[in-house]
Order: C-alpha cells, then sequence, then structure tokens
C-alpha cells in the first residue's frame, strides 16, 4: 500500500515538476524492483509450504521407524518361544533315546530266557527219549489176563481133582498118601503159582503205574513244551510288536529330528529376517536421518537467502530512496548539478556488492550485472560520466587471468576498447581462449555436447553459453539442433531464431510445453 502511495505522490510530482525522461526510466526500475520483491515473497511463501511438507514427511518416517521397532520387538519374542521350545524337543528326543537302550537291554534277556527255553525242551525230549527206551526193555503180553483166567480154572479142576481122589478108595492110603503128597506138591504149586499170580500183578501195577507216571510226565513235558512253544511264540509277536513299537519310535525320532531342523532352519530365517529388517531399520533410519538433516539445511539456506534477498531488497529501495532525493534536490538547485564524484558515490555500493571477474561466470551474465550498475548513475546526467568512462568502470573490475585488459581488441579487428559493447566483444573472445580454448576446440565440444535426460533448458543454455562465446549464431545453430530430442527439436526449428537468446528462450518454452520430457533419441541430420 505505501508503494503505491509513493507511486501517487510521483506522478503528482512529475505532472506538476515536469520531470524529464531520468526519472521516469528510474520509476520504471523501482517498479521492476517492487516486482521483484512480491516474487521474492511468493517464492518465501512457496519454501514455508514446503518445509511444512517435508516436517509432515518427517513425521511419517517416524511413524514408520516407530513400526519397525515393534515389529523386531514381536520378531526377538518369536524367537526366544522358538528357542525355549527346540530346548523341550531336544529333551524329550534324549529320554526316547533312553527308553530305546532300556528296551533294547530287555530284549536282550529275554533273547537269554528264549534260549535257555530252548536247552530244556532239548532236555526234556532227550529224558522222554530214555523213558521210552527203558518202557521197551521189560515185554508185557496183550493176554496176561486170559493167562490168568486160565491158571485159575486150572487150579479149581486140580481142586475138584483132588477131593474126587479123596473119596478113592480109602484102602489105597498109599496112593492116597502118594496123592497127598502130589496134592501137597500141588498146593504148594499152586501157592507158588498164585504168589507169582500176585507178584505178576504187582508188578504190572507197578509197571501199569510207572507208565502211567511217565506218560503224565510226558504229558505234562508236552503241556510244558506246548506252553513254551506258545510263550516263545508270544515272545516272537511281543518281539515284532516291539520291533514296529521300535521302528515307529524311529520313525517318531526321525520327525521330531525333522522337526527339529525345520525349527532351527525357521529360527535361521528368522534371525535372517530380524537382521534384514535391523539392516533396512538402520538404512531407512539413516536415509530419514540424512534427508531430515538435508531439509534442515535446505530449510536454513532458503531461510538466509530470504535474508540476503530482504537485506539486498532493503539496501536497492535505500539507493533508490536516496537517488530520487539526490535528483530532487538536483532539480531544485540548478547550479549545484551532480559531478563524477556523485556518480562515482552512487555505483560504488553497487560496485562493492560484485565480485572481481576471473571466469567462473560467463562473459553475458556478468556483463548486464554491471551494465545494471553503470545505469544507476544514468539518471544524474553527469557529462563526464560517457562511454569510456563507463567502460572503464567495467574494465577495473576484472582480475586474474583477464587483466591488463588492452587498449585494442584483437577479437574485433583491433578496435580501440573504449565501449561497454566493444569491451563485451573483448570479454568474450578472451573466456574462449582461457575458458574453453580456440574457436576450433569450441566446436568439438559442441558436436560432443547433447541434451541429456538429466538436463533441463537452464543446465543446457548455461553449458552451451560458455563453448558459444564469439560464435556466429548461423554457423553454431546446426550443432544445437542436433543436441535436441525429437519432441522439441521441430518445434523450435519453426520459430525464427536471430540470436542465441531467442533461441535459449524458445528452447526454455518448448521445453516447458512437453512437461519437461526428454527422449534419449535425437536426430542426425
Amino acid at each position: 500500500m505505501s508503494h503505491i502511495i509513493f507511486w501517487q505522490s510521483a506522478d503528482i510530482q512529475m505532472d506538476s515538476m515536469g520531470v524529464e525522461q531520468a526519472y521516469l526510466d528510474l520509476l520504471n526500475s523501482n517498479f521492476d524492483l517492487c516486482k521483484q520483491l512480491v516474487q521474492k515473497e511468493t517464492n518465501n511463501i512457496s519454501n514455508k509450504e514446503k518445509i511444512c511438507k517435508l516436517t509432515k514427511e518427517i513425521e511419517a518416517c517416524e511413524r514408520y521407524i516407530f513400526y519397525l521397532e515393534k515389529n523386531l520387538v514381536s520378531y526377538e519374542d518369536d524367537l526366544v518361544q522358538l528357542k525355549a521350545e527346540c530346548q523341550s524337543t531336544i529333551y524329550k528326543l534324549k529320554k526316547c533315546q533312553d527308553h530305546l537302550e532300556l528296551k533294547e537291554e530287555a530284549l536282550v534277556i529275554q533273547d537269554k530266557r528264549i534260549i535257555q527255553l530252548e536247552d530244556t525242551v532239548v532236555n526234556l525230549k532227550k529224558r522222554i527219549q530214555e523213558i521210552s527206551v527203558y518202557r521197551n526193555r521189560i515185554p508185557i503180553p496183550n493176554d496176561i489176563d486170559d493167562i490168568f483166567t486160565a491158571s485159575i480154572q486150572s487150579l479149581d479142576e486140580i481142586i475138584r481133582q483132588a477131593a474126587l481122589m479123596q473119596e478113592i478108595d480109602v484102602d489105597q492110603k498109599n496112593q492116597i498118601e502118594g496123592l497127598q503128597v502130589l496134592l501137597g506138591e500141588s498146593l504148594e504149586r499152586i501157592n507158588g503159582l498164585n504168589q507169582d499170580l500176585r507178584n505178576i500183578r504187582a508188578n504190572f501195577t507197578y509197571e501199569r503205574n510207572g507208565c502211567r507216571h511217565w506218560e503224565n510226565i510226558v504229558q505234562q513235558q508236552l503241556v510244558h513244551i506246548a506252553g513254551l512253544q506258545i510263550a516263545n511264540l508270544g515272545i516272537c509277536f511281543l518281539n515284532r510288536h516291539k520291533d514296529a513299537q521300535l521302528a515307529n519310535q524311529q520313525n517318531q525320532i526321525a520327525i521330531q529330528q525333522n522337526q527339529i531342523a525345520n525349527q532351527q532352519n525357521q529360527i535361521a530365517e528368522y534371525r535372517k529376517n530380524a537382521y534384514r529388517l535391523m539392516l533396512r531399520y538402520n538404512a531407512d533410519t539413516e536415509h530419514w536421518r540424512r534427508r531430515y538433516a538435508g531439509c534442515i539445511r535446505q530449510a536454513q539456506n532458503w531461510q538466509r537467502q530470504y535474508r540476503i534477498s530482504q537485506t539486498q531488497v532493503q539496501v536497492q529501495v535505500q539507493n533508490n530512496l536516496n537517488l530520487r532525493q539526490q535528483i530532487l534536490a538536483l532539480q531544485n538547485n540548478p547550479p549545484n548539478m551532480a559531478t563524477i564524484q556523485d556518480v562515482m558515490h552512487t555505483i560504488t555500493p553497487g560496485l562493492a556488492q560484485l565480485p572481481f571477474y576471473d571466469g567462473q561466470e560467463s562473459p553475458d551474465f556478468y556483463y548486464q550485472k554491471l551494465r545494471a550498475v553503470n545505469e544507476l548513475a544514468r539518471p544524474l546526467a553527469v557529462a563526464q560520466f560517457n562511454a569510456a568512462m563507463r567502460c572503464n568502470v567495467i574494465i577495473n573490475k576484472m582480475s586474474g587471468r583477464f587483466v591488463p585488459v588492452p587498449a585494442n581488441n584483437s577479437y574485433n579487428a583491433n578496435a580501440a576498447i573504449n565501449t561497454e559493447p566493444e569491451f563485451l566483444n573483448w570479454l568474450q573472445g578472451k573466456y574462449r581462449d582461457v575458458m574453453v580454448g580456440t574457436n576450433q576446440g569450441a566446436i568439438i565440444a559442441l558436436m560432443n555436447e547433447t541434451f541429456s535426460p538429466i538436463d533441463t533448458s537452464d543446465t543446457y543454455a548455461k553449458r552451451i553459453r560458455s563453448l558459444a562465446q564469439g560464435q556466429v549464431f548461423a554457423d553454431i545453430l546446426p550443432y544445437l539442433y542436433r543436441h535436441l530430442p525429437d519432441n522439441i527439436e521441430m518445434r523450435v526449428k519453426i520459430a525464427a531464431l536471430a540470436n542465441f537468446d531467442t533461441f535459449f528462450n524458445k528452447l526454455r518454452n518448448k521445453w516447458y510445453e512437453s512437461g519437461g520430457q526428454k527422449h534419449l533419441t535425437t536426430m542426425v541430420e
């Protein structure tokens, strides 16, 4: 608002006092400075918005880092749990191995018991064979009962005959005595036979009891053998069952070992994942830390640039106010017109802000800065501040390989260097010799240049201007066309190009129209 009021008051003074054209130029320059100030304020606002956006991104990164830390803690808990399960599984495996050793010892004892039982069966079989042989040694007739019956009948018949003999003639005593002798003998014989019969019956009963006894023993041994065989079958079945159990336990042990191996693989995989997450966490943390530091540095740079711009604007505003006051004072006091000392006093602050030229920037840019400083003294209308004086002011800012400045320009038919354009021509030629080389070297460098995918219109122009200093535009233009991508080359060729400035301005416009897209393929004429 203050600027608008100032402009209105300036217009009133111009109408009332009839200020000449120099004063209008000064107002136009002030207007341009105000526009630049507004543009810088707009840039500062956009920079603040960028800082806010970067701050939000940093907060999002911190949340993501916190999420990664939580995942890392959960993975460590899972790792501890898997270690505990692995230890319990190893303990169970040891118990299974101990049970397996006990079962193997029991199998060895049972095998010894089976061998003893088989020896007992063999001994019993031998004993049965011996008993069978001993039984066959005592022959027992099959008709022993008939013999006994016949003997009893014979004895009965003898007794009847003896009774009949007693009823024979009593007189025949001799016969009777003889018969009595015979009878006594017969009785003795009968008694002997009865005794023999009783002995035979007793022996038969004894032998029969002995046979029954041995048959019972044989039956018992057979039953025992059958029991042993059944026990052997049971032991075989039990052994098979135990073998099956042992094979099952071995399979379980193998399965458990596979599970342990899988768990160990999982633990190793979890460790690898945890290590990868840790590396990713460290990398992300370092990345966001560097990015945060870069944002801080960029914000500080922006703040520093903003302060510098504010300072420069204030200095320029103050210089403009001082110049206006000096102009008003001169206009109000014609006898006290400005001298060359006033001119030097006016341009000295601007010259002090510019560093001495040593070839670090293109001659055109540096020449424009010096010319802007010289133009500050134009409103003073000092006749002594002519073209030669202006050229001397610019010559005094040279340094390094650009001093001393000769009196004549060897790059323009030895013309005298007494004007600003002539000095610019000499500076372009000197810059090409010092920084680039000869014209042939500059052309070779231009032939090797290209508009790369990482270039913008400004970076390309800055690089090409240094090579094209002092060159004929029409000779250089075909090389410049070869540098451009296909989507920009045809657009630039359509326009009528008069010099390097129009070429680079047209390139900038067409590059922005294409959305900043660049293609690697270029048209080779």
